[in-house]
């Protein structure tokens, strides 16, 4: 709604419930505001309480409660369980996780996805190079940009999953679930 400044899909915190009238704050720090809706103009306004992994990335809030399925993977349960200030609580099917190896195999495994280094030796990979050079960028400069900065952010993601990490182990023993952590730190030199 254009009137209001609202947008489907859009965050907000309902601080008044009244007869005819909703209230409620939308937006973060020096954009935070607050929207008055009127029933009168607004008569099928619904709230949601729920949205996806995808749809939260980037966003924080103070209370998140996240359905743990067996879709998720180390990436999904890393946007899941840190979008929150002040709680996080995570449900699960006990049993559907039990047939899958527990509810920290299922929520630290990896499902890699592809990335244009997959393709590497075809064609268009080729022909991408050809490109850049006939263009004098120096490739092999390039590549080491390229490198360090894959490099920085995956020992960045690294630190971050450790600590995830400790937090699920954390919570897995509160549920009864302790299993000894194994870790392994290695240098990254580059």
């Amino acid at each position: 709604e254009t009137s209001l400044g609202v947008k489907n899909g859009m965050i907000a915190h309902v601080t008044e419930a009244a007869p005819n009238r909703i209230v409620a704050v939308i937006g973060e720090g020096d954009q935070r505001r607050q929207v008055i809706v009127e029933q009168r103009f607004y008569s099928n306004l619904d709230y949601g309480y729920a949205t996806t992994i995808h749809k939260s990335q980037g966003a924080t809030v103070d209370r998140v409660k996240v359905l743990a399925s067996l879709s998720l993977d180390r990436h999904l349960t890393y946007v899941a369980m840190t979008r929150h200030r002040e709680d996080l609580q995570l449900y699960y099917g006990r049993r559907s996780f039990a047939f899958n190896g527990g509810l920290a195999k299922v929520l630290s495994r990896r499902q890699a996805k592809e990335t244009t280094l997959d393709y590497e030796r075809g064609k268009l990979y080729r022909e991408a190079l050809r490109f850049a050079e006939s263009r004098g960028l120096n490739i092999v400069q390039v590549a080491r940009t390229l490198v360090r900065d894959r490099l920085d952010w995956t020992l960045r993601q690294k630190t971050k999953l450790v600590g995830l990490g400790q937090r699920l182990a954390d919570f897995a023993e509160r549920l009864g679930l302790h299993h000894p952590l194994k870790t392994q730190t290695m240098e990254a030199v580059p």
